[in-house]
């Protein structure tokens, strides 16, 4: 990623960008997800907490999960999402899905190839494309072979609106969402 977006002259706007802060993880192919369903199973209910966040129990400390840890950890911003942000977007002509993919919603693989052979005919592709990427696999955890959300696709058209969503809002409300969902179901 980084190599194309250089390549192109766009490395210093990502840079300056909202997912600036993932432009500088070391590159780790291994994934500690029997350390995290360990740490779910620590979870405990604590009546005075706040929805909107999660407690841990490790070696008789309470841990706590919420907007501040996620904000360490992502360095992303809060903010109050609007609904028509999020909805309402249409195809555009001549946009990303057009140029690069045959107006059909790539994989994040087909993704990562586009950005490795680097054949831009606009250099804000190479950027639509990481935020894409990091969107959609690293932050929203969508499994390498499956399909961008085409909202995102779209969404990532106005460069602009899409740098200004408060994107750890949203991104912190779907990773509490769907913690819960996982303890949920696997209790049952």
């Amino acid at each position: 990623m980084r190599d194309s977006l250089d390549k192109v002259g766009e490395l210093k706007h990502f840079q300056d960008g909202v997912f600036r802060n993932f432009l500088e993880l070391p590159c780790l192919r291994i994934f500690g997800g029997r350390l995290c369903q360990l740490l779910l199973f620590r979870e405990v209910n604590r009546p005075s907490g706040n929805t909107n966040e999660m407690w841990f129990q490790v070696d008789q400390t309470d841990i706590r999960f919420g907007k501040l840890e996620f904000y360490l950890v992502t360095g992303l911003q809060f903010g109050t999402i609007s609904t028509s942000v999020v909805h309402g977007y249409e195809d555009v002509e001549g946009g990303l899905l057009d140029r690069c993919f045959g107006r059909k919603v790539p994989s994040f693989h087909t993704i990562l190839n586009q950005l490795d052979e680097g054949n831009f005919d606009q250099s804000d592709i190479a950027i639509k494309l990481s935020y894409l990427f990091l969107l959609g696999h690293m932050l929203l955890g969508i499994e390498y072979g499956k399909t961008v959300p085409k909202w995102a696709c779209m969404f990532v058209e106005n460069l602009t609106v899409f740098e200004c969503f408060p994107w750890e809002a949203y991104i912190y409300i779907q990773t509490v969402y769907y913690l819960r969902w996982f303890m949920t179901g696997w209790k049952k």
